[in-house]
């Protein structure tokens, strides 16, 4: 039988812990450790043996282990394992807490799961926290080894990476798929999902709709396929068997001579384009389901629940061919045309979280494109793309470029109940007038703009011309907006002045929408380009969203910059459930 335990009170057990410390004081030790304060507490005046088995170690004391294990708790070391390799480095350790060696890890958890009572284990947390009390009391720093984070390994970190990524891209892929955004009947050759395989082909290469389907036909031959009607034989390429050029695109059964195409050429892929959206107005409706059914997806992992700056601006995609083409606008020389597209385009302005909630394009009536009510005027579409915004999240202030400042605008987003913040332009030169003569740092309330009032407030920044950035100047920026000063009008138009630059992220999605995610097309039918650059702003905001998804499953936050690359992304895209 055990015997009975004789427990001191708490009051004594700091009278021994205080002492200890006066001892330690003595000893005028520039840098205690928690061993040093370990070896003058006098365990055995504390508890008495307490066992739940007779303890018969010989070669280590009771005394001792009760040490180690107090020490142990002190540093936050759990791992047996790793108490004996630091055992074994640190011999003064040892003999700070009157081991004669380093025990080993099945000796360390025999004695705390054996023989150790779950009364003694109390009193040895009672002596740790008080420890560590009167320490934090005297600011005594003890030198307390604090428990590392665990490094995952690349590859273990990389495995999930992929894990998460594939899950995601699986989930999404298969909302493509059921969206049906390529016109096919039930009799077609071709699935659904070998359009959206072929559309990202081109994305990945880069190229055209013919080279990015012979390209995608030579992935889909290296699949081993069985034939469908005999079961028996592997198809081959009949390209071997018949050497003409429509041979290329099949493949052919030894047995039953059952033949089958492969994928479908460029011409059937625009053909199914033009075919499904005859109008503008079709094609936007139908991209607005898509948009939706990936938002609802953000919505349910709650990414935009707190208010979000939103910017809108517009990008142009220049234009080399015939000016007289639908949708042809004219735009600041660029890259060695006037011409080109534009599209309008709103935007959530946080890093890590920049996603594009809807696209609207600017064009002209002209033949073959029936009329719409918002597509002909800026404003039209900056009212319907703040709209479309408001549903969707709440809004801090409405960013804009010094292309959107008006009189107009401002009655707009009055109207709609909004906060904006735009530059303005160089060339007001009513504005510049009124204000040159006033220090930096001046703020105008009640602006006379129009018909309109509005808050003018000049900051003094140092800035660098491009073609010189190492030369560093500065230069006075205006800036505009419809809320009224509140406080120091100073502060608040520093303050607000920060808000500006978080709009730049919008012209990295432009660049990355049109040359990572964007197909490329020498076709005049402007259906088919603007069905290629929503498709790219889809893609684009898939990408975020994946992004956003890995980085809360192995992070449980998103991060300033994205984790999966552009093209890995397409690339797992294009792989994830492919045929064979």
């Amino acid at each position: 039988m055990p015997e009975n335990t004789r427990i001191i009170s708490k009051d004594n057990i700091t009278k021994e812990i205080i002492k200890a410390f006066a001892l330690l004081g003595k000893c005028n030790k520039k840098y205690p450790k928690t061993e040093d304060i370990i070896y003058y507490i006098n365990l055995e005046k504390i508890i008495k043996n307490t066992l739940k088995k007779k303890y018969q170690g010989s070669y280590y004391s009771y005394n001792s282990l009760s040490k180690l294990v107090l020490f142990m708790d002190l540093n936050k070391m759990q791992n047996q394992s790793e108490t004996e390799r630091y055992l074994k480095k640190h011999k003064r350790v040892r003999k700070k807490l009157g081991l004669i060696s380093a025990p080993d890890q099945s000796m360390i958890s025999k004695f705390k799961n054996h023989y150790l009572t779950d009364e003694t284990k109390e009193i040895l947390y009672q002596i740790r926290d008080k420890i560590i009390q009167i320490a934090n009391d005297f600011n005594i720093d003890l030198g307390v080894k604090r428990q590392k984070k665990k490094k995952i390994r690349w590859s273990t970190k990389q495995y999930h990476l992929d894990y998460e990524m594939k899950k995601a891209i699986k989930l999404l892929k298969g909302l493509l798929i059921e969206s049906k955004m390529i016109k096919i009947r039930n009799n077609s050759v071709y699935s659904p999902k070998e359009y959206i395989n072929l559309l990202i082909k081109m994305m990945m290469q880069k190229t055209y709709a013919e080279t990015g389907s012979r390209q995608f036909r030579r992935d889909l031959k290296r699949e081993i396929r069985m034939c469908k009607v005999c079961g028996k034989s592997l198809l081959y390429p009949l390209s071997k068997k018949v050497k003409k050029d429509w041979a290329l695109n099949y493949v052919y059964c030894p047995e039953c001579d059952y033949r089958e195409r492969i994928s479908p050429n460029g011409e059937t892929l625009l053909y199914h384009i033009f075919s499904k959206f005859e109008t503008i107005e079709k094609l936007m409706k139908d991209f607005e389901l898509m948009f939706e059914k990936v938002w609802y997806r953000t919505k349910k992992y709650n990414l935009f629940r707190e208010p979000v700056n939103i910017s809108v601006d517009r990008t142009e995609i220049p234009f080399y061919g015939d000016i007289n083409a639908d949708g042809i606008e004219g735009k600041k020389p660029e890259k060695g045309t006037k011409f080109g597209y534009i599209q309008y385009t709103v935007y959530v302005s946080k890093f890590g979280r920049r996603y594009t909630l809807f696209s609207l394009p600017l064009i002209k009536f002209k033949k073959g494109i029936p009329e719409s009510k918002f597509l002909y005027h800026q404003n039209l579409i900056l009212k319907q793309l703040l709209i479309y915004a408001k549903r969707k999240v709440k809004i801090k202030y409405v960013l804009l470029d010094n292309g959107f400042f008006s009189s107009d605008t401002f009655n707009l987003i009055n109207e709609l109940g909004l906060k904006c913040l735009i530059i303005v332009k160089r060339k007001e030169k009513k504005i510049i007038q009124e204000t040159e003569d006033f220090p930096s740092h001046s703020v105008f309330p009640n602006f006379k703009y129009g018909n309109c009032k509005i808050t003018v407030f000049m900051i003094r920044k140092k800035t660098s011309p491009k073609n010189n950035p190492r030369k560093i100047t500065e230069a006075i920026w205006r800036y505009a907006t419809n809320v009224k000063p509140v406080g120091n009008l100073i502060e608040w138009a520093d303050t607000m002045a920060k808000l500006y630059p978080k709009r730049g992220g919008i012209e990295t999605s432009y660049r990355l929408i049109k040359e990572e995610f964007s197909p490329k097309t020498k076709s005049k039918k402007y259906i088919i380009r603007l069905f290629y650059f929503e498709l790219a702003v889809l893609f684009y905001n898939l990408w975020i969203f994946v992004n956003i998804l890995v980085f809360f499953s192995l992070f449980d936050d998103v991060k300033k910059n994205p984790i999966i690359h552009t093209l890995d992304f397409l690339q797992e895209m294009y792989h994830v459930d492919m045929p064979g």
